[in-house]
């Protein structure tokens, strides 16, 4: 089924590798610095290399295909440590992989010989990882992969049994391992020698090895069922007939239109008892198990999983579009989190690379927070730097790692979501870099078919191929100050103390008093910046796209007035000894931020108190004379910025009038933080559904809360029912919520852009996210078994697991189900734990699906001794596969797992009230349900001449034989040839207006 790999990659090529980074820290770069023979194995599974030592020895190192996510050449490979030998950089070709978008690892191999050569290796090796993440397979791929590292490196010949053990049992019992060795050492495939040549160790052999070792009680009675016994001591098998009967009535899901998605046909059925038995006649049970491990019963298919480009030509605000929060983040969102959160990160930076990680994973909308640098040259970093002390990166080089990745994995549309805190200056700089870098890839004019008119929508993902966009505000009006103003005199209009606060997230007067968070009164000439379009600034988003929004100058006092008696009294101690400090408002007598910060302030003592966390603000005034500009310059747009500016003008949030729908400017967008989507949903139904029409023809983009200082994500699904577009995650987290995110985005290819369901792009009607039916939309009944987890041993190196399932379900409010399904606990058994007990256990079911479009599944493997996730699985519910289907676990980075899987039988089909099931059962099959009526109407009519023969077979259970006696016993023994006694005309039909009407005696 897939496609073989070349023999010029299979034979290998000569490279010669650099050392990793970690080499180079540690000294050891002259040693690993070598020459290596690069291969990849026939199964496409495993880059590997072998290299030859100083003492003649042979060594070797491996990479999976499946974990590549990046192939680099030229100046953009890894070339931290030969940076001064730039004339290498030609011949250059670089291997990314990562576990998670955070952690990525380099292998840079060089080429000196052939440029055509290494471009034609870094090709092909991105093609087939490419390939590699849009597929969907079987347990025999995850094995084979699994066994790849054992099978082709050069070194051993050969194989000993007790290496193959180990690898398909890792941190099993000593006893479980002993009892698997010993059943092999005598199997026909060792005969009883601990060692098995390469050459033999052949994929069909290899996975006919695992079926004769691998017990499966749950499938046996699946089989016995199906299989045919003649009655000796041979092996029971299934026919070819019962097998076909087993795919249309199992395996097949009664969702499919059979004129676009037929069953199969003998032919196809012929060719599967050929593949998997030794006889096209019959199918034993090694067979019917590799049957249903192949690629042949995946859990999902790739075939509705890939990019539809008919699907691609709807108005730009009628698709989910991946989006990325504070990209350049690769830990919490201010450096001090550390001592107010459980949620820990290895460090809190900013960084370029992660930019190419989220558009290579296929994200459409990134964020760049733009602040003025050192030399005139703008930055990146999560500002102001003297409050979050985080670093800060080149713009340039962002704008480099952005052109270089856009289209890698996507033609789609990149949308560049500007934060921008420059001066003019300085953005003219972005400006520049941005038409000198992207080049014809800037969408820096609207199309000529859809001009910036009232009512004209906006273009499609289609019409926008290859195309970056900026997101940001189009000033209207200039303010104009004095430039010669300072920091102190700014007044109410302007605070160094508004820095502080919006990086902490303290906007709102609940914000203030929830944090307990005190600043000095206005009259001593620094009060608060309440930005309405900003009421979330830690969150980074919200509508600081543009400069500044505009202050309302109330000052401190509000505070006060706001506050409790308590706060008042704390206010009022302030402003006394604000007073007594020397000079605590002027430039020269330093920051007054700096003074409320300083530990050692008996003002930082008093306003920091509440706070009761260690956080050490050093400030000075020169500091923020960096990064806070007079007003003129913070209030006004570079006119060569704004020009960039199109599609995606944002607007705030703050006057954003859900009912207002006056405003007819399609490119106009709004971006809300989680808090206020909540509020939408949460109020009643009409604000609900208006915000669902506003999302048909304008954009809307969702950021996390302000609060969320350690990079936690937001649950996205209650955004998406909504409509809104653009979910704004954390990357840098992994966890549930990203993992949601990134399974809606397996849709469409893993191409960023996933069209809404029908029922959210209606117009005419009015959305309801509690709602119990939807108009046009046919909910689904689900019934899942969890029968068996194989190979889990693989998910934790440290011991023998105890394990329980849990699912769940997420979709729209009323059919959200969580922790209500748990099987059974399976102790000290992580090789094939069985979690279903046929006579005690009963299927999970959920009866209404409501929208099964965009709604997910949720498998989650426990490891019972700590009640921690070991693996999980989230399965779009659309997009299942009925039948018995081995579920290939994926880690909390949502990368597969496999071959650790869990072993399910899924039933699912439409909904059906228990009163229309005869209805829909003529509906579905409309030839035989008017067959069955001309035959009632026939035996109403002459009941007596009903066809007795038909009446025999079909009720063959209810059929019995004349007994005779034979022997001395006395026991009555059938006969086949004895007459049968018949049934009166009047009970024949009535048992058949029973078995009609779906009834049993």
């Amino acid at each position: 089924m897939h496609k073989p790999i070349d023999e010029c990659f299979v034979n290998g090529e000569r490279f010669f590798k650099w050392a990793s980074k970690a080499s180079h820290r540690s000294g050891d770069h002259r040693r690993d610095d070598c020459s290596v023979n690069l291969f990849i194995d026939p199964n496409g599974h495993i880059l590997y290399w072998r290299k030859k030592g100083y003492e003649e020895e042979i060594s070797w190192d491996h990479l999976f295909i499946e974990s590549i996510v990046d192939v680099r050449v030229g100046k953009f490979a890894e070339t931290t440590y030969i940076s001064s030998q730039p004339d290498l950089y030609s011949q250059l070709m670089t291997v990314v992989t990562n576990r998670d978008f955070v952690h990525p690892q380099y292998f840079t191999f060089m080429h000196k010989s052939s440029a055509e050569t290494l471009k034609k290796w870094a090709d092909f090796l991105f093609d087939l990882s490419q390939r590699r993440r849009k597929e969907y397979h079987g347990v025999e791929f995850y094995l084979l992969k699994h066994l790849a590292p054992l099978r082709y490196p050069p070194i051993p010949n050969d194989i000993p049994l007790a290496s193959l053990v180990r690898a398909l049992m890792p941190h099993e019992s000593s006893a479980t391992i002993s009892q698997l060795t010993k059943v092999l050492l005598n199997s026909p495939f060792f005969n009883k020698k601990e060692m098995i040549s390469k050459e033999k160790l052949t994929d069909d052999l290899l996975m006919d090895m695992f079926v004769y070792v691998n017990q499966r009680p749950e499938l046996s009675d699946v089989f016995l069922k199906l299989a045919d016994t003649k009655g000796d001591n041979s092996e029971p098998c299934i026919s070819r007939k019962k097998f076909g009967s087993f795919l249309n009535s199992k395996q097949r899901d009664p969702r499919l239109n059979e004129v676009l998605h037929p069953p199969p046909n003998p032919k196809q059925i012929d060719h599967l008892m050929r593949k998997y038995s030794k006889s096209s006649d019959s199918l034993c049970f090694s067979g019917f198990l590799r049957f249903l491990l192949s690629d042949y019963c995946p859990d999902l298919d790739a075939k509705s999983m890939f990019c539809d480009k008919e699907s691609l030509h709807s108005s730009l605000s009628h698709y989910y579009i991946s989006c990325s929060h504070n990209t350049y983040l690769i830990g919490a969102q201010i450096v001090q989190a550390k001592h107010i959160s459980t949620i820990k990160h290895d460090v809190t930076a900013s960084d370029v690379e992660i930019y190419r990680q989220t558009l290579l994973s296929g994200c459409r909308c990134i964020e760049l927070d733009c602040w003025d640098g050192a030399d005139g040259e703008p930055i990146i970093t999560h500002g102001p730097m003297e409050v979050t002390f985080i670093n800060s990166v080149s713009f340039k080089d962002v704008v480099e790692a952005i052109d270089e990745c856009a289209f890698k994995t996507s033609p789609l549309p990149v949308l560049l979501s500007i934060e921008n805190h420059c001066t003019v200056p300085q953005q003219r700089k972005m400006a520049h870099y941005f038409k000198t870098i992207f080049g014809e890839k800037l969408l820096d004019e609207p199309l000529r078919e859809y001009p910036l008119d009232e009512s004209v929508p906006l273009p499609s993902p289609w019409d926008l191929r290859h195309k970056i966009l900026i997101k940001a505000k189009k000033p209207t009006v200039k303010k104009h100050f004095d430039e010669n103003m300072t920091i102190g005199s700014v007044g109410s209009k302007g605070s160094v103390a508004s820095l502080f606060q919006q990086s902490l997230g303290l906007h709102s007067p609940a914000q203030r008093r929830r944090r307990k968070l005190e600043f000095l009164p206005s009259d001593s000439g620094i009060s608060v910046i309440s930005d309405s379009s900003k009421p979330d600034s830690m969150g980074g988003g919200s509508d600081t796209d543009s400069l500044s929004g505009e202050t309302d100058g109330e000052g401190i006092k509000s505070l006060v007035e706001d506050g409790d008696g308590e706060d008042r009294k704390r206010f009022q101690l302030l402003l006394e000894r604000s007073n007594k400090e020397t000079s605590p408002l002027s430039l020269n007598g330093g920051s007054p931020l700096a003074v409320a910060a300083n530990k050692n302030s008996p003002l930082h003592k008093t306003a920091m108190a509440p706070l009761d966390r260690k956080i050490s603000l050093e400030i000075t005034s020169e500091q923020f004379k960096k990064q806070l500009k007079p007003v003129q310059e913070v209030e006004t747009v570079a006119s060569e910025l704004a020009a960039l500016v199109n599609y995606l003008q944002s607007k705030p949030s703050a006057k954003f009038d859900i009912f207002d729908e006056s405003d007819k400017r399609y490119f106009v967008m709004h971006s809300f933080s989680e808090d206020a989507i909540h509020k939408y949903v949460m109020k009643g139904r009409e604000s609900a559904a208006q915000f669902t029409r506003h999302t048909v023809r304008q954009l809307a983009r969702v950021y996390p809360s302000g609060m969320r200082y350690a990079s936690t994500n937001f649950n996205p699904v209650v955004c998406w029912m909504v409509g809104c577009q653009m979910t704004a995650m954390n990357y840098q987290t992994n966890g549930l919520q990203m993992q949601l995110h990134e399974t809606m985005f397996e849709y469409n290819g893993r191409t960023g852009y996933v069209l809404k369901p029908r029922c959210l792009l209606d117009l005419s009607q009015k959305f309801d996210p509690r709602a119990t039916s939807l108009h046009n939309v046919m909910p689904e009944t689900l019934q899942i078994s969890i029968l068996s987890g194989q190979m889990l041993s693989s998910l934790n190196p440290n011991k023998c697991l105890s394990t329980y399932v849990l699912v769940d379900l997420y979709d729209l409010i009323r059919d959200t189900t969580r922790n209500k399904f748990r099987t059974r606990t399976v102790k000290r058994n992580g090789w094939n734990p069985v979690y279903f007990d046929k006579t005690l256990d009963m299927p999970f079911r959920f009866d209404k699906i409501i929208k099964p479009e965009c709604a997910f599944l949720h498998i989650r493997l426990m490891d019972a001794d700590n009640d921690t996730e070991l693996a999980q699985r989230l399965l779009p519910i659309d997009k299942l596969k009925r039948g018995y289907r081995h579920i290939i676990l994926r880690t909390a980075a949502n990368k597969p797992a496999g071959p650790a899987c869990i072993f399910v039988y899924i039933n699912i089909h439409f909904f059906i009230f228990d009163t229309q099931r005869d209805l829909h059962a003529a509906f579905m099959d409309p030839l035989k349900a008017s067959a069955k009526m001309e035959q009632i109407a026939v035996d109403l009519t002459d009941p007596f001449s009903a066809d007795n023969a038909r009446c025999e077979e079909t009720e063959s259970e209810d059929e019995f034989n004349v007994s005779e006696m034979v022997g001395s016993g006395g026991v009555a023994q059938p006969t086949k040839n004895h007459p049968k006694l018949p049934k009166s005309p009047v009970k024949r039909i009535e048992d058949k207006f029973r078995r009609w009407m779906g009834f049993r005696k």
